[in-house]
């Protein structure tokens, strides 16, 4: 930080001693510290130079003159005016201070013993011992960045110690423009005014920085990433100092955290294949195994009774879903397990850890359904429930549905009765006259189809065949019973016809 007013006063080996001056210009940086006698010196002045002057060039009592002279070393932005006693007259004159008091610019006395070199050199080596200690910071905060990100969470240690180091907010946007990974302490709402910033960025689609005012402060938004290739955006809050060193560490910490999005990014990929590799592994029955394999790699699988829980996040949500996901299965080792099947997340998730599907939707503003809780045998099953309750109409954004029966369930038995069941036989004739006739299994199929809630993947898994198998299955179903099973209309009625007739196809539940 540059040398203030402030500090010079302090300095008992200067002698220098304030006339007059407002209380904030004690804290007003000065750059430099220069002497002249010229009536207009502003043309060899920066803004932020303190002027130094013995007050030969006009009378002390020409008030004019001084008044002048004061109103264009302020439009300089010349900080302060040090008036050097005993050289030419005794004390400062009072038409100057006068001046000086009225514009608001400092003025202070520099006594006949302290020559005006001496000023300038205090004003030099302060300057050149700041920036010695700023690079030594530089250097010492780059070695604790790097050492954070040797961290099994190396790119959330990275942020945690650049917040730490800057003393700033810090923050990173995911591709899809939302906010993914926040600093301790830092408050995502601080962050979330710079989405719209943010997403534009990313949608340029190529290297850019600029910075953002909010009501939280003002940010530098950096992308990460290759050109055509973003991985996201840095959000950096206004450091405790903001200087070229500060800036020199936000540089390195851009290019590091870069690396690991592009490390977790691929490794991401292979992670999850191998976890829908498991899933499909659990739903085949093949329990010992994907226990084993999912011991080795990340952790126990979640402990029974289990729930299943289906976001309906759209496909720009999924990746900082996930993120978040991975971030909760560390902190609660073994107790979660998502994956990817179909193109929807699958989260297995224990009794007690349940709750926190809560707080993820309201995050994400998504809806959820979660299942009962029961054990892996039932785990096809357990899926087609949770995805009945994220259907249901009541299953809003940001909100969690739970699993409950639905009306048709609970008065299937009223489809039990004697003539519901004639109805029910002979609507269904032509399809179980052409399995007892060619040893299909169409009404059974369509059972489990429907109770899978359309669901071609999970109903073909616990039938035991393909699902193009069982395409094929529901279209001829519906060549013989001559229906359209698109619809909501159509598949109910046969889901009555069929609860109806248990005998026929018994249910799967």
């Amino acid at each position: 930080m540059p040398v203030t007013l402030g500090y010079l006063l302090a300095q008992r080996s200067l002698g220098l001693r304030l006339v007059c001056g407002p209380e904030s210009g004690m804290d007003h940086p000065i750059l430099w510290a220069h002497g002249s006698d010229l009536a207009d010196p502003t043309p060899f002045l920066s803004p932020g130079d303190a002027l130094l002057t013995t007050g030969i060039q006009y009378e002390a009592n020409d008030t004019t003159a001084w008044t002048a002279y004061v109103d264009r070393l302020v439009a300089a932005g010349v900080p302060a005016l040090g008036f050097g006693t005993e050289v030419v007259r005794e004390g400062t004159p009072t038409a100057l201070v006068d001046a000086c008091a009225s514009a608001g610019i400092a003025l202070f006395e520099v006594p006949y013993k302290t020559p005006f070199i001496a000023v300038a050199r205090a004003v030099a080596t302060f300057t050149a011992d700041e920036r010695f200690a700023r690079s030594a910071w530089a250097l010492q905060a780059q070695g604790s960045i790097a050492r954070a990100a040797l961290h099994p969470d190396g790119l959330g240690a990275t942020l945690a110690e650049l917040s730490h180091q800057l003393g700033a907010t810090v923050g990173l946007f995911n591709p899809a423009g939302e906010v993914s990974r926040v600093a301790p302490g830092t408050e995502a709402g601080a962050l979330a005014a710079l989405g719209e910033d943010a997403n534009k960025l990313l949608g340029a689609g190529r290297r850019a920085s600029i910075r953002a005012r909010t009501p939280a402060g003002a940010f530098e938004l950096q992308t990460l990433g290759r050109h055509g290739s973003l991985r996201g955006v840095l959000a950096v809050g206004e450091p405790t100092v903001s200087d070229s060193a500060s800036a020199q560490v936000i540089g390195s910490v851009v290019a590091r955290v870069e690396l690991s999005l592009e490390q977790n990014h691929t490794t991401s990929a292979v992670r999850n294949q191998v976890r829908s590799a498991i899933l499909e592994a659990l739903l085949a029955g093949h329990l010992e195994l994907t226990q084993s394999l999912s011991r080795q790699l990340w952790g126990p699988l979640p402990a029974t009774p289990i729930h299943v829980v289906l976001f309906d996040a759209p496909t720009d949500k999924r990746p900082a879903l996930a993120d978040n996901l991975e971030m909760l299965a560390d902190k609660h080792a073994g107790a979660i397990f998502h994956a990817l099947r179909d193109d929807q997340l699958v989260v297995i998730v224990e009794s007690s850890t349940a709750p926190l599907v809560d707080s993820l939707c309201a995050s994400f503003c998504v809806r959820a359904g979660v299942s009962p809780g029961a054990g892996y045998t039932e785990l096809a099953t357990l899926i087609a429930k949770a995805q009945r309750a994220l259907d249901a109409p009541s299953a809003t954004a940001g909100r969690v549905r739970h699993f409950t029966p639905e009306p048709s369930d609970q008065l299937r038995g009223l489809l039990q009765g004697d003539d519901a069941r004639r109805i029910a036989v002979s609507a269904l004739a032509p399809l179980t006259e052409h399995d007892r006739e060619r040893g299909a299994e169409l009404t059974r199929s369509a059972m489990v189809w429907l109770e899978h809630n359309g669901q071609f993947e999970s109903a073909a898994t616990q039938l035991g065949i393909h699902r193009h198998t069982l395409r094929a299955r529901i279209s001829a179903v519906e060549a013989i019973l001559q229906v359209d099973l698109s619809g909501f209309a159509a598949r109910a009625t046969l889901w009555n016809l069929l609860a109806a007739a248990p005998d026929i196809a018994p249910s799967t539940n």
